[in-house]
């Protein structure tokens, strides 16, 4: 795979995620998944930042990855105009921590986009934090409206966050 990057992340409660990587330009997508932690938290600005190349080490035989191998981040613009989902990260909040290891979720306002109306969650995944984070970051920055972060693409079952997407459009 030439020049191949990450170009959506597809985090799940409890794992694995699932990383859409392709080359530039190319229709061509391969998913890798992988439950650990780094890896996760690794690829995550490499999406952000659009890197290239980045290349993964797979487990022979499947589609875990085993490693990522060294990567610069990206020096084009961030593509937002790639990002797609009908939610927006409008705020964040922690609960009270006592001792500073106490802390155990984050709480996510999503807003439609669009809407005014604002409904919270609380997120007790650690990569599923992580991801609604990095997309809230990113509010201010253009070429988004103000006040907006990226979108995301979130599958809600009753009161829970049970999928966040960030990247690409995958639904056919």
């Amino acid at each position: 795979m030439d020049e191949p990057s990450v170009k959506a992340i597809i985090a799940t409660i409890g794992g694995p995620s699932t990383f859409v990587i392709a080359p530039r330009d190319s229709p061509d997508r391969e998913r890798v998944v992988s439950s650990c932690l780094l890896i996760q938290n690794a690829l995550l600005p490499a999406l952000l930042s659009g890197a290239k190349p980045v290349r993964l080490d797979l487990v022979p035989g499947t589609t875990v990855i085993r490693r990522v191998q060294f990567f610069a981040l990206g020096t084009d613009p961030l593509p937002f105009d790639l990002f797609s989902g009908d939610h927006i990260v409008s705020r964040i909040a922690t609960p009270p921590v006592v001792k500073a290891d106490q802390a155990d979720h984050l709480e996510v306002a999503l807003k439609k986009i669009g809407d005014t109306e604002e409904t919270a969650f609380n997120i007790f995944d650690p990569f599923l934090q992580q991801i609604l984070i990095a997309a809230f970051r990113s509010i201010g920055l253009p070429p988004l409206p103000p006040g907006q972060s990226l979108p995301v693409d979130v599958q809600i079952e009753g009161t829970e966050i049970v999928t966040v997407t960030l990247g690409e459009n995958l639904r056919s």
